[in-house]
């Protein structure tokens, strides 16, 4: 006996086979490890409280005549602050975000011996980079944000 099969057959078993092929991608992307859905931050409803805070910040490092200066070269980084300001004086946290992966995630308490905060390379893993430099002189704060590819 022959199985024939006509044109409402064939529209059948290729919508079967498609719903099968989305199906298996849709569960491998929930349940496999390697696609793991993370949030860039997990405390993103404090974040957003303080949001204005950040707005602040920012437009006092806008008013500077001379900001800080993130460079990457040579597989070296260096957070330069500006130059007019008494280094000593200066305080506050350098967060770096790493796009793909939340383990790779560190920050430094700024202790500088001169203008520039060298950054160990060994830390920074190869891609894209969130870099937030949250300083305050002389009761002021200030902010800078950075996105950067290592």
């Amino acid at each position: 006996m022959k199985i024939k099969i006509n044109w409402g057959w064939g529209i059948v078993i290729a919508l079967a086979a498609f719903m099968i092929f989305i199906g298996s991608i849709v569960f491998q992307l929930i349940f496999n490890k390697k696609y793991d859905h993370q949030l860039v931050s997990e405390n993103y409803y404090k974040d957003e409280l303080l949001y204005q805070l950040e707005v602040n910040k920012i437009e006092n490092a806008a008013q500077l005549a001379e900001n800080v200066i993130v460079k990457n070269k040579d597989g070296k980084m260096d957070i330069i602050f500006p130059e007019n300001m008494n280094f000593s004086e200066i305080s506050g946290m350098i967060y770096f975000q790493n796009v793909m992966d939340e383990k790779f995630d560190f920050e430094h308490k700024i202790e500088l011996k001169n203008n520039i905060f060298e950054v160990d390379s060994t830390q920074l893993k190869k891609g894209t980079w969130h870099i937030k430099v949250d300083w305050k002189y002389h009761d002021v704060s200030y902010l800078l944000k950075e996105k950067i590819v290592y």
